[in-house]
């Protein structure tokens, strides 16, 4: 007898962040016809989901349904699923895989593992193995990238904190079947126009600060060289009292002072 997998596949249900499915779009059938929906809260104590259909009826289904249910959404042929990564638990440990092609006729999908074992998948398996990867690859890559930019953004700029950034996830990469709803983005702020916003708030500061040293620096000069003007005035005032200096030298010197005057009153 021909085994359909090269591996046994344990008995085993591994923990699911429910959170991560809130607002995702389903359909379910129901005697043949399709009922659309979104996924509004989780029971975590029981692990089911609650749906309400865009008709106003409710259901609550477990793991294996939802995604079922978010595939169908998404209406994904049965071939649209070769070249999606996996990831498979065997002995707790995890296997990544990609599925690399699809038998039609016995409707198994095969998988290629990194590790180069194989074996072949029914449609549950490769809707919970798509969603493992989503869950445990996709979404801690998604966290390090919006970390990393997020701490590269970072700069004491109050109108920039006003500002939140949502990183949403490439639509390849949301839940299996699944896309990102209104109601689960709060704001979108594009990434490079924050980072202009705080560049730009940041040089206006910058110059700012340079301005008020510069004034600073300056104005002890000019009233140092206005009492020099002014000692110096005196020495002049008195010796064109005797007749030493002509009085055209008396009138610069008091155009200096008053030059120096008015660039004190601009500082």
């Amino acid at each position: 007898m021909k085994t359909r997998r090269s591996r046994a596949t344990p008995k085993r249900k591994s923990s699911v962040d429910g959170s991560v499915y809130t607002w995702c779009r389903v359909s379910r059938d129901f005697n043949g016809v399709m009922y659309d929906g979104s996924v509004d809260s989780y029971d975590k104590k029981r692990q089911v989901w609650h749906v309400t259909f865009d008709d106003g009826d409710e259901e609550e289904i477990d793991h294996l349904e939802l995604l079922t249910a978010i595939d169908a959404f998404k209406g994904e042929a049965d071939e649209e699923h070769i070249g999606r990564r996996i990831v498979r638990i065997f002995d707790g440990k995890h296997f990544g895989a990609t599925i690399d092609r699809y038998d039609a006729k016995e409707r198994y999908w095969h998988a290629l593992h990194d590790d180069g074992d194989e074996e072949e998948l029914d449609h549950a398996e490769v809707l919970q193995a798509r969603d493992l990867h989503y869950r445990t690859v996709t979404l801690k890559e998604h966290k390090e990238t919006s970390t990393t930019k997020s701490l590269g953004a970072k700069i004491s700029v109050s109108a920039a904190e006003k500002k939140q950034v949502a990183f949403v996830n490439p639509e390849d990469e949301i839940p299996v079947g699944g896309s990102p709803s209104p109601k689960r983005i709060v704001e979108e702020v594009v990434y490079e126009e924050v980072v202009e916003e705080i560049a730009g708030v940041s040089s206006q500061h910058v110059e700012e600060e340079a301005f008020e040293e510069e004034a600073a620096t300056l104005a002890p000069r000019s009233k140092r060289m206005r009492w020099l003007l002014m000692l110096g005035g005196i020495c002049v005032f008195a010796c064109a009292g005797a007749g030493i200096v002509a009085p055209h030298f008396v009138l610069n010197l008091k155009s200096s002072v008053a030059i120096v005057d008015d660039a004190r009153e601009e500082l």
